[in-house]
């Protein structure tokens, strides 16, 4: 009986650990890349005014949330703040998936963007290029789950699952299944049997 409850414990923390690690968005994942190459643009700045362009605006939300629970103060254009103007154009933002396996795949956040800012009276203070990836692997289902529909960068096209894969998958769904009842069985029998046999 102790060996049956340990079996059912592993197999439930297995369950609810992986259940537990839900990966970030799409959205979350270009703005963190976006954030880590306007690091040094705003690192010094207790307070800015923020100005997205093309398709920066498309993560400017989690960025602004982002700076804002790291205690600065982010005004969105346009602003009669007197504080410096950070402006952003960003030449490529997207997410790809890549296959890995049957039911898993590498996803990579790129980002190719252009920064300055510049002080209340136009002159410009700072300004610098940045091109940065990230990546991660995901399954297929968190894949699907994470997309957003009519969205050409947050809904990217999964990669075909390959045929051996598929051929592979028939076969060895069923013998797991069949290892496992029978294993489960005989577990259920022999303690049965020991316990009638002490008893």
């Amino acid at each position: 009986m102790r060996l049956l409850s340990a079996i059912l414990f592993l197999v439930l923390s297995t369950v609810l650990s992986s259940q537990a690690q839900v990966p970030p968005s799409h959205e979350a994942l270009l703005a963190d890349v976006t954030a880590g190459c306007l690091e040094r643009a705003v690192q010094d700045r207790g307070a800015f005014r923020f100005l997205p362009q093309g398709a920066t605006d498309r993560v400017a939300s989690p960025l602004v949330a982002s700076w804002t629970d790291g205690g600065k103060t982010v005004y969105l254009e346009p602003s009669d703040a007197s504080a410096p103007l950070l402006v952003v154009t960003t030449d490529q933002s997207d997410i790809t998936l890549s296959r890995i396996d049957g039911n898993t795949v590498r996803r990579e956040a790129r980002i190719d963007l252009t920064w300055w800012l510049s002080s209340n009276e136009g002159d410009v203070l700072a300004t610098d290029t940045c091109r940065d990836a990230r990546s991660d692997e995901l399954s297929r289902a968190d894949a699907t789950a994470l997309a957003v529909e009519g969205s050409p960068v947050f809904n990217p096209d999964l990669p075909p699952k390959s045929r051996m894969w598929n051929g592979v998958r028939k076969v060895a769904e069923p013998v797991v299944l069949l290892g496992a009842t029978a294993v489960g069985t005989y577990l259920l029998f022999n303690l049965r049997s020991r316990r009638s046999d002490n008893g």
